[in-house]
């Protein structure tokens, strides 16, 4: 009874710490995901050729609302979750 006690801890405990590397992995996720959605969003300035100075300006505000949208997101992702991620690597080194 006692090591069937011990295996049914051992597998709960590898779990947990499988769903805490799974964690920390979905929220370097999103907040790469951010940066580069940002970016991407940078990068289509300028791209259109042939349209007026006008509807070049209004796209150019337009990528740079969402490029900055992007960064926030990003920034909000560590300042929610990045002490989570410490506290892991302080439990748990390897993740």
């Amino acid at each position: 009874a006692l090591r069937v006690e011990w295996c049914k801890a051992r597998a709960q405990s590898l779990r947990w710490k499988e769903e805490v590397l799974l964690l920390c992995e979905e929220i370097w996720r999103m907040r790469e995901f951010s940066l580069w959605k940002a970016r991407w969003w940078r990068d289509q300035i300028g791209r259109r050729e042939g349209i007026s100075k006008e509807l070049e300006e209004g796209m150019t505000a337009y990528a740079l609302q969402h490029a900055v949208f992007e960064e926030k997101r990003a920034e909000l992702v560590s300042a929610r979750w990045d002490y989570l991620v410490e506290h892991a690597k302080g439990v748990r080194p390897d993740i």
